[in-house]
């Protein structure tokens, strides 16, 4: 065999390698990728709801820190106002003086 026929025969093995080595890498890739995305505990798509989850907890804070912020103000409003913790006892409670009568009107 001259060194011409032993090329042949090299490249003719590499490319035969190249393209079984490079199926049985991306049929490989393909199942490691699907698992990551879906199958496995610690998956993409968990993950995803996950974040969605984050994110709404976080806006779900966010919300109930502005209402317990609005919640002090009133409050304190209520501590130096007099007349405002008597209108928020009328309207809430109902709340009345001895000689007054109370008439609810509901739509």
């Amino acid at each position: 065999m001259d060194k011409t026929q032993i090329k042949n025969i090299l490249n003719i093995i590499l490319t035969y390698a190249k393209k079984v080595f490079f199926s049985k890498v991306l049929i490989t890739a393909c199942i490691g990728a699907v698992w990551l995305i879906f199958l496995c505990d610690n998956s993409v798509m968990d993950y995803l709801q996950y974040q969605m989850k984050v994110r709404q907890l976080t806006s779900e804070v966010n919300y109930y820190k502005r209402q317990i912020a609005d919640c002090n103000a009133k409050m304190e409003s209520m501590r130096s106002d007099w007349a405002s913790l008597e209108k928020y006892a009328r309207e809430q409670y109902y709340m009345k003086r001895k000689n007054e009568d109370i008439f609810i009107i509901k739509n």
